[in-house]
């Protein structure tokens, strides 16, 4: 009985050792985050967005997220982007959305880069344009985000059903081009010239935008983001929209 009641007291013991720990952990992240660090800031966010040793709370959430996301941040800038186009602890806004998250692609968040991409193939906010969500899908698929290959695998496939026109790297632009032949290096289309009429070239991959380099060359960059890096906190990012 003596033996049960020590395990009992050992076992409180470390709950609430564990509980200090946390407690102590949190105070040191607010008292950085009151004195302006921009990842405190961050982490104090993503706590109160789930919850974490504070309730759920979204006013000190979009709080100390916009604060961090206001001094360049790009997981607060992503994180308080994605809030936005979803509606969730704040009334959806897709201008605040576009702009959070347009901060946070073009400084490397494949997070913000695959939510663009949807923003733009499904029109919410932005004028529909499958050229644009290919840009921001291709991005993400280049540093590995599984779900924005599989989503520019779509799109890409079907921005080329709306006779897009294509700009190749060297300033050449191919009007109401369709891809019609994929070979290893190169992808033949079919245009319309400036001067009318129909026209047939073949195109060098490497000589492509980002966007269709990845879809018809393959992975040309090394892996640089892990699906954890796409989504930060599971759940939040648990089911990322796709186009």
């Amino acid at each position: 009985m003596r033996l049960r009641s020590w395990i009992g007291l050992a076992f409180g013991s470390f709950a609430l050792l564990g509980v200090a720990l946390w407690v102590w952990h949190f105070t040191r992240v607010e008292s950085r985050a009151q004195r302006g660090d921009a990842e405190a800031q961050y982490e104090l966010g993503k706590r109160f967005v789930l919850g974490q040793l504070a309730k759920r709370d979204p006013i000190q959430a979009v709080q100390w997220l916009r604060r961090a996301a206001e001094q360049g941040h790009p997981q607060a800038q992503a994180s308080l982007g994605l809030l936005y186009a979803r509606g969730q602890m704040v009334p959806k806004d897709y201008a605040q959305a576009l702009k959070w998250l347009s901060r946070a692609a073009n400084q490397g968040s494949a997070l913000a880069q695959n939510q663009l991409g949807t923003m733009y193939a499904q029109g919410k906010g932005v004028e529909r344009d499958l050229l644009q969500a290919a840009r921001w899908y291709g991005k993400a698929a280049a540093q590995g985000a599984e779900v924005a290959k599989r989503n520019l695998a779509l799109v890409s496939a079907a921005s080329f059903s709306f006779n897009a026109a294509i700009t190749t790297r060297d300033g050449k632009t191919y009007r109401n081009a369709v891809v019609q032949k994929v070979e290893p290096g190169a992808v033949t289309v079919t245009f319309q010239p400036e001067t009318g009429g129909f026209g047939v070239a073949k195109l060098k991959v490497e000589n492509l935008p980002d966007y269709f380099q990845y879809r018809y060359g393959g992975d040309l960059r090394a892996s640089a983001a892990s699906n954890d890096e796409l989504s930060p906190w599971s759940q939040l990012t648990s089911a990322m929209p796709r186009g």
